[in-house]
């Protein structure tokens, strides 16, 4: 089976292989950055650190569009590998590429596999916690609002609709006069 047909589909496949592995470790990176980033938003998020939650969500989005992409290239490599010329709207699984590897790159991108899941993992865990942290204190907030504003209603010298009532005799909070 040594064709020049196989033989160039072996380079090819070597080719993709190759470039699997640099996506892989660029997606491992890229992921390992942004778990650093989500620790970094924890940490704003507690200190309330308004400018520092905006830089943040900057740099999320920005990698987010990274590993999106990073996502959709190693997809187009994987189906080469497996070897469909046309993309099914069916994602290939990584582990679906190692009987079309030799059995050390196949140890590797399991490795990849095994690393880049436990990343995925932990993201989606930091930005749960990191989500309930913001909607727990935004929920104090509003309850602190909620429980000041009553008060301010109940005390007619804030009530609108009770200064109305009262007319113009009463004493204004801000002197009219200038």
């Amino acid at each position: 089976m040594n064709t020049p047909e196989h033989r160039k589909h072996s380079h090819n496949n070597n080719a993709h292989i190759a470039q699997l592995r640099q996506m892989l470790a660029a997606q491992e990176k890229l992921s390992t950055e942004f778990c650093s980033l989500l620790d970094a938003e924890k940490e704003a998020l507690v200190s309330m650190d308004i400018p520092a939650l905006v830089e943040i969500t900057r740099k999320k989005d920005r990698d987010l569009s990274r590993i999106q992409r990073l996502d959709e290239n190693i997809q187009e490599v994987t189906h080469r590998i497996v070897g469909e010329k046309e993309k099914s709207p069916q994602p290939v699984k990584l582990t679906e590429t190692i009987p079309f590897l030799n059995q050390e790159e196949g140890l590797i991108i399991k490795e990849y596999q095994k690393k880049l899941s436990r990343l995925r993992t932990a993201i989606v865990t930091a930005n749960h916690i990191n989500q309930q942290f913001t909607s727990d204190t935004l929920g104090y907030l509003n309850d602190a609002v909620s429980l000041i504003c009553r008060g301010i209603v109940c005390d007619p010298l804030y009530n609108t609709s009770r200064k109305e009532q009262m007319g113009k005799n009463t004493p204004a909070l801000v002197s009219r006069e200038v």
